[in-house]
């Protein structure tokens, strides 16, 4: 049994170190919001690949102004990754997470692009870029 488990774990390690994973941050702020997108991608030894992504965005403004109960209907335009979600306010001092878990065979990014994030509420609207931290 101590055989099979260590030979899985040598076939297992093998093939992880044989996959090209690349991670990426974009950041980005304007003047009620900040955005971090957080995005990894292992291209896999069969030509495949496989993505995860995550982006939080935190409202910094004046948290008076942003009531509970309150929608924000945030988009982004990151490469060929583009997306929109409808949020509802259910306490202001927390980031949002938002965007998709991304997938198999999904659309990359290289680390150069530049984002774009719209944030619209309560009757304002901010546009802000987002570039890779690295």
């Amino acid at each position: 049994m101590k055989k099979i488990l260590c030979l899985f774990f040598c076939v297992t390690l093998l093939y992880g170190c044989n996959n090209d994973i690349r991670s990426y941050e974009y950041v980005g702020e304007s003047k009620n919001w900040e955005a971090v997108y957080k995005y990894k991608v292992n291209y896999l030894k069969n030509g495949d690949n496989h993505s995860e992504n995550d982006m939080k965005i935190k409202y910094k403004g004046e948290i008076e102004k942003l009531a509970n109960g309150e929608v924000i209907k945030v988009t982004y335009n990151i490469g060929a990754k583009i997306g929109s979600d409808t949020l509802v306010v259910e306490d202001v001092s927390e980031s949002f997470d938002i965007g998709s878990p991304g997938g198999l065979n999904a659309s990359t990014l290289e680390g150069s692009e530049v984002g774009i994030i719209t944030v619209s509420w309560g009757g304002n609207y901010e546009e802000f870029e987002i570039k890779s931290s690295k």
